[in-house]
């Protein structure tokens, strides 16, 4: 796990040669052509929210090469705006079939029926472009506590988790930027702490809009008690309510995704960017080490070889997907789908835990977004007032309020004792559950609009240390067949 924290923290004392050198190159010199065999140190799977970050930090070192590989290619270009604009985000939202998914920018996966959903299937959402799932979510950024760092250092047996050593990285990664409280309504004044943030790629900072409803929210959660994070959901402590900070351009109040690693590597670096490169198969040598994959681009087969190492950064379905399909998995799997085994892994693809989100959708009687979709006058105007100003509610991403609890008292609770020493393993500074007040609309079907002018909200929920456990596996011997996902 050092080697990890290694790799996130190269030196950049060569960056200064790394801009002269990039400044004489045309931009194309970092856009290998597909088709054609290349060997690089570094060969980087997945140009995702970890990718491109761990793919942008090796090529600034300056004396490795380094290739990250994505099998889609520039959100703005295969989604528009969908991508862009804030409000937008809730076309990324539906669970209910894949009517209007858009398959440049997704990958279309379905789960398999759901026990706890009425056994139904449903459409798991994954980034399939530079950015990855950054490019496809509600934008909130926050960070995980003191005591969940303490627990992954412990379990991995590698003090170089902790808080206070990861938190220079966490620093390292983004820039902060105060709201701007002459345009938002003075009564959404959010609470933050802007030294744990430094001048990092990543935008961190607050839409020029704020729902008049998650005013109310707040009080509310003032009134029973839950108390205000006054130093925001950034600086090691979760429990508790504020407002929400989102990965925003503060200037353009456009999405600001791991993708700004990648704008800040075609200006600095010499990093080699493969698009609609499909990764097929890793590539092993007799001793097991990984080194090289092979690849596909519009049934254009080539090999991609790495003289140092081959990181796998595809994504929570993908990244088991391909250790097994070359080779690393359980024996019983791999022999089913005629795969030769490399090695006998039976841990790959299990233990899946994800986060249940789930919410109630209902009429208000505050102004809220859902009011503009029905009607075209209003929508219009926000669409002119957003290029005009960067304001108004497309600035935001509907997340505006957030609030981290503790369900109940562990002492207090009438459980056997192994139900309890089940729970114990949630650090004591960790939530059990998370609440949203959503300012709009928000529905099964991807996308879906209000089905009238009402204003709407929805106040979702979603398990932050949920027991079930699934699994990812693979349907057969080809990575162009979707993986079997029960996260159960």
């Amino acid at each position: 796990m050092k080697l990890s924290l290694l790799i996130l923290g190269l030196a950049t004392a060569s960056l200064p040669v790394a801009q002269s050198l990039r400044s004489q190159l045309p931009i194309g010199s970092n856009f290998p052509v597909a088709g054609e065999n290349a060997t690089y140190d570094y060969v980087v799977v997945g140009a995702g929210t970890a990718g491109l970050a761990l793919a942008t930090r090796l090529a600034q070192d300056g004396r490795y090469s380094v290739a990250v590989l994505e099998a889609g290619s520039y959100y703005e270009l295969d989604n528009g705006n969908r991508s862009v604009i804030p409000a937008y985000d809730v076309y990324s939202a539906g669970t209910d079939g894949l009517g209007g998914v858009n398959p440049l920018i997704d990958w279309e996966f379905m789960t398999t029926a759901q026990a706890g959903a009425n056994n139904e299937t449903k459409h798991y959402a994954r980034g399939k472009c530079l950015g990855g799932c950054s490019a496809r979510n509600f934008m909130v950024y926050q960070r995980p506590t003191v005591g969940a760092m303490q627990k992954w250092a412990d379990d991995v047996g590698d003090q170089s988790w902790v808080w206070d050593k990861v938190l220079p990285y966490y620093k390292r990664s983004t820039t902060f930027t105060p709201p701007d409280m002459s345009i938002r309504l003075a009564n959404s004044t959010p609470l933050y702490d802007a030294q744990v943030f430094g001048d990092g790629p990543v935008q961190v900072s607050y839409a020029r809009y704020a729902s008049p409803l998650s005013s109310h929210i707040i009080n509310a959660w003032d009134e029973i008690g839950d108390p205000m994070r006054t130093e925001g959901l950034e600086s090691g402590e979760l429990l508790g309510h504020q407002y929400l900070p989102s990965s925003l351009e503060p200037k353009t109040q456009e999405r600001s995704t791991s993708k700004s690693y990648l704008d800040l590597a075609l200006l600095t670096t010499e990093l080699n960017v493969y698009t609609h490169a499909f990764v097929k198969q890793v590539l092993f040598d007799d001793n097991k080490a990984a080194v090289g994959v092979k690849v596909d681009t519009d049934g254009m087969p080539y090999t991609i070889t790495a003289t140092k190492e081959v990181i796998l950064s595809a994504g929570a379905f993908q990244s088991p997907q391909l250790l097994m399909v070359s080779g690393i998995g359980p024996a019983e799997t791999l022999t089913k789908y005629n795969i030769p085994v490399i090695h006998d892994l039976p841990g790959v693809g299990q233990n899946m835990e994800d986060n249940p989100l789930f919410g109630i959708t209902f009429a208000v009687d505050v102004e809220t977004s859902s009011s503009y979709s029905n009607n075209p006058a209003r929508f219009g105007a926000a669409i002119t007032e957003y290029n005009e100003n960067r304001t108004g509610f497309l600035t935001s991403s509907g997340a505006d309020a957030i609030s981290f609890e503790k369900l109940v008292n562990m002492d207090r609770l009438n459980i056997s004792a192994k139900a309890k020493q089940t729970l114990a393993w949630v650090p004591e500074d960790w939530p059990d559950i998370q609440f949203w007040g959503f300012t709009t609309w928000l529905g099964d079907q991807l996308g879906s609009a209000a089905p009238d002018t009402k204003n709407y909200a929805c106040f979702l929920a979603s398990l932050t240390a949920p027991l079930s456990r699934g699994y990812v596996t693979i349907n057969s011997s080809d990575m162009a067949d979707a993986p079997i996902a029960n996260p159960n």
